[in-house]
């Protein structure tokens, strides 16, 4: 994902832990990754195939454009192993990604600012990729994000999320 405001494509997107990504797996309860991705899931003492997704108590993204982006690996117990979202740098999973960190980057600013502040405490609701251009939009109900085009990049980026993000905090 891209690290700080600009927009997609003017900077390195550098791998980074992703915190409230949804972690399930058959029979098992859904576990969220914490600051530093990591996670656990209690009472796992064999094998599974954990899927990663960017849906988290606090965050879902949505693809317009196609299939949400999620990550399946057969883990282990006590084997690390890394969750890997956008390993090809695309345009459009890198919108998933960025609309994902930046809307948990703002939660969190508000809460580093008054820990009792409750305004950004549901999950937001991300459209990214909509066939359109050179805009973004709050409708009331959720984040919207239009893709690369006329001269203008991919709108979900942090700079454009918070702005929109915004609106729903006010």
């Amino acid at each position: 994902a891209q690290p700080r405001l600009l927009r997609e494509g003017s900077e390195p997107a550098p791998l980074h832990p992703l915190k409230d990504v949804a972690l399930s797996a058959s029979g098992v309860t859904t576990a969220y990754s914490n600051a530093s991705g990591g996670f656990v899931m209690p009472g796992v003492n064999s094998s599974k195939s954990v899927t990663a997704r960017l849906e988290g108590q606090w965050s879902k993204v949505v693809n317009v454009a196609g299939s949400d982006s999620s990550v399946t690996l057969t883990l282990a117990p006590g084997t690390p192993q890394t969750f890997t979202f956008n390993a090809g740098l695309s345009e459009q999973a890198t919108a998933e990604v960025n609309a994902h960190t930046a809307v948990e980057a703002m939660r969190d600013w508000l809460h580093s600012v008054d820990a009792a502040e409750t305004a950004l405490d549901f999950q937001v609701l991300s459209y990214v990729n909509e066939a359109d251009t050179c805009n973004a939009f709050y409708d009331g109900f959720s984040l919207n994000y239009f893709l690369a085009g006329d001269g203008c990049p991919n709108t979900a980026y942090q700079g454009v999320v918070w702005h929109e993000e915004g609106h729903w905090a006010n």
